[in-house]
Order: structure tokens, then C-alpha cells, then sequence
């Protein structure tokens, strides 16, 4: 591995792991102390941004690999859910729906059919099962 390939890896356990910190501490604040919860919220927000920008890098150092193409959608749906409650924060907070609004969540519509349309293409060349499903239910879910 290149030196660039380790550092974007430490880079993105490091993120996802102050991602499991901040997360859970965001959401048992959240009625309690609203001070932590804004900044274990926007810790959780920054490294989840980390967090899907290596893995996009990641999916194009690997582009042929299935795992790969797997770990793509998860990052886009991830980062389309993370944009989703930002807005929903704006919105709650006086803001208006915008344009912005409907072509991302369009956009996630999108990119849910082409994890269904890989599911059925990866099912259809036999082979193995696992990811066929795995693209099913995170396209579904989308």
C-alpha cells in the first residue's frame, strides 16, 4: 500500500470512530444539555463528511471491485441522510424548502434504483449472494 493509501485509511477509521463517539452523546443530550449535543452533533457531522469522502476516494482507487461499488452506495446514501437533517435543522429553524431539497432527495432516488438495478445485474451473472441482497436493501431503503 502507498503511503497516500494508508493515510486515507487512518484518516477514515479515525473519522468513523468519532462518528460512534458523537453520535450516541448527540442523541442521549439531546433534552439534557444542549450545549453537548450541538457540538457532539457537529463532531458527528464533520467526521461523517470525512467518513464519505475517503470512502469515495476508496471506491475509485477500486472501481471493478463489488465491495467497493457496495461501500460507494453506502457512503452517498449516508451523505444524502446526513444533508437531509441538516435541512430538516434549517426548516425547523424558519428556513424554506428549496430546489436543493428536491434534487438531492432525487438524486438519492437515483442512486437507489441503480443499487437495485446492480443487485439484479450481480444476480443475473450468479454471482454470490450476499451482495445482491445487500445492494436490494440498502436500494430499497433509499
Amino acid at each position: 500500500m502507498s503511503t497516500l493509501s494508508i493515510l486515507s485509511a487512518l484518516i477514515h477509521v479515525i473519522a468513523g470512530t468519532t462518528t460512534l463517539v458523537a453520535g450516541p452523546i448527540a442523541i442521549l443530550t439531546n433534552n439534557r444539555n444542549t450545549r453537548i449535543h450541538k457540538i457532539a452533533g457537529m463532531a458527528f457531522f464533520v467526521a461523517m463528511n470525512v467518513v464519505c469522502t475517503t470512502a469515495v476516494v476508496g471506491y475509485f482507487k477500486h472501481q471493478n471491485q463489488v465491495f467497493y461499488q457496495f461501500l460507494l452506495g453506502i457512503a452517498i446514501f449516508v451523505y444524502a441522510t446526513i444533508l437531509r437533517g441538516i435541512r430538516c435543522i434549517q426548516i425547523m429553524r424558519g428556513n424554506k424548502v428549496s430546489w436543493f431539497d428536491f434534487t438531492y432527495t432525487g438524486f438519492m432516488g437515483v442512486f437507489g434504483a441503480w443499487m437495485l438495478g446492480m443487485a439484479a445485474w450481480q444476480y443475473s451473472k450468479g454471482m454470490d449472494l450476499i451482495f445482491p441482497i445487500l445492494f436490494s436493501v440498502f436500494g430499497t431503503s433509499t
